[in-house]
């Protein structure tokens, strides 16, 4: 497994879908490939992405990578302390069309269930930040996604599910660099 970055500038040619694309030109056989990596992108001016894979990727015209690859020893703990940013929304089962979750308790609900699934427990959690985002699409549609940025301490109790959910992601959207668990330190206690 494998930790990359690469600093990418934004401009109207160089959006999210572009990005997104040239991303996955660095993964050539994506069909071996598919869904074996997730990864955030900070910034407006800089496109700043950080990517967990499983191989290390390639350069492409665009991205230049600086790749690392993880220990295992990352996964020793029972305890982190994460970040992520999810999508927070949920589909409406008679109309297809999705609705934003804003509301604090149920991000938090929201956010316990994916947890379960992938895992691991939630010890605490604080929301640090809600809004939208936005995205190209093919042909240049324009996406939004109402997003939920989460700082967790949480405990695993399925570490293979967790090294999934490491690698590949949680919830929605993970395509357009949503899902990643950062972590921002190991065992805290």
């Amino acid at each position: 497994m494998y930790i990359s970055c690469a600093i990418i500038p934004v401009s109207e040619k160089i959006d999210s879908y572009f990005i997104k694309n040239e991303i996955w030109k660095s993964f050539p056989d994506k069909e071996e490939n598919r869904r074996r990596f997730i990864y955030n992108i900070e910034g407006e001016d800089e496109a700043k992405i950080t990517m967990i894979s499983k191989l290390a990727p390639i350069n492409t015209t665009m991205l230049v990578w600086k790749t690392k690859e993880i220990q295992e020893a990352l996964f020793n703990a029972k305890i982190y302390n994460i970040i992520v940013k999810i999508n927070s929304s949920t589909r409406n089962a008679i109309t297809d069309k999705r609705h934003a979750i804003k509301e604090q308790d149920q991000i938090s609900e929201m956010f316990n269930k994916l947890a379960k699934t992938n895992g691991f427990n939630i010890r605490g959690l604080e929301i640090i930040r809600t809004g939208n985002i936005y995205f190209k699409e093919k042909k240049g549609k324009s996406a939004t996604h109402y997003i939920a940025e989460i700082i967790a301490n949480i405990e695993v109790f399925d570490m293979e599910l967790f090294k999934k959910a490491f690698l590949e992601g949680i919830g929605k959207s993970r395509g357009y660099g949503l899902g990643m668990i950062r972590i921002q330190s190991k065992d805290i206690e």
